[in-house]
Parts: C-alpha cells; sequence; structure tokens
C-alpha cells in the first residue's frame, strides 16, 4: 500500500472514486443551477455563500481537535458530516426547502472529504 495505486484494482479503485467525486460535485452544481430556473424575479436574493462558514468551522474544528488533543475526533467529524447529509435529504424533499437542502449537502460532503480516514497499525 501507499499513496501511489500500484496494482490493477487499486488503480481501478483509484478512478472510480475519483469519478464519484465529480460526479458528487457536478450533482451539486446541476442541482444548484436548476433550482435558479425556478427563481422568480421579486424573490429575495439567496445568501448560501453563508453554508461555507459552518464548513469551515467543521473542518477547522477537526483540524484543530486533532492538533490540540490528538484524540478521536475523527468520529464527531463523520457524525457532523452525516447529520448534515441525512438533513439534507430532508431538505431536498420540498421546493421551499431545496436550496437549503442542496447547501446542507455541500457541508456534509465537505465535512466528510476534509478528515482523513484513521489509520490503523498493520497487523505483522
Amino acid at each position: 500500500g501507499g499513496l501511489v495505486p500500484q496494482t490493477p484494482v487499486q488503480v481501478a479503485g483509484a478512478l472510480a472514486a475519483f469519478l464519484s467525486a465529480i460526479n458528487i460535485g457536478g450533482g451539486f452544481l446541476v442541482t444548484s443551477r436548476m433550482l435558479d430556473m425556478f427563481k422568480r424575479p421579486g424573490d429575495p436574493a439567496g445568501h448560501n455563500y453563508l453554508y461555507g462558514l459552518p464548513a469551515a468551522a467543521l473542518i477547522g474544528g477537526y483540524a484543530a481537535g486533532q492538533g490540540l488533543a490528538g484524540g478521536d475526533m475523527h468520529s464527531m467529524a463523520y457524525l457532523a458530516s452525516g447529520v448534515a447529509c441525512i438533513g439534507s435529504i430532508g431538505g431536498l424533499a420540498s421546493q421551499a426547502t431545496a436550496r437549503t437542502g442542496n447547501a446542507l449537502g455541500m457541508v456534509g460532503v465537505a465535512g466528510g472529504g476534509g478528515p482523513p480516514p484513521r489509520r490503523r497499525p498493520r497487523a505483522p
């Protein structure tokens, strides 16, 4: 193992993960543009960029917790990301809350992609 795939199976896995990341990012972009098609001229301006603050707080809190305490912050980061992703599914269920659901999904995915998976020692 290592950072660079060495076997055909590892290359296929890395390629699948890369294509999935593109698919997820594109899905959020397409959903956002689709929701923009239903905006009326009199609708107030959206401030969805403010959802970047909780995403930054989630990733920054994880990094600070790992740096200061050195403890197991992985579980908390994944829990917060999971709750955001589940909340986004609920938000996308209604057109009235779809913009919030889309932004919440981006926060959850950003938090889930921020913390690296826990490194476990290899068995001898």
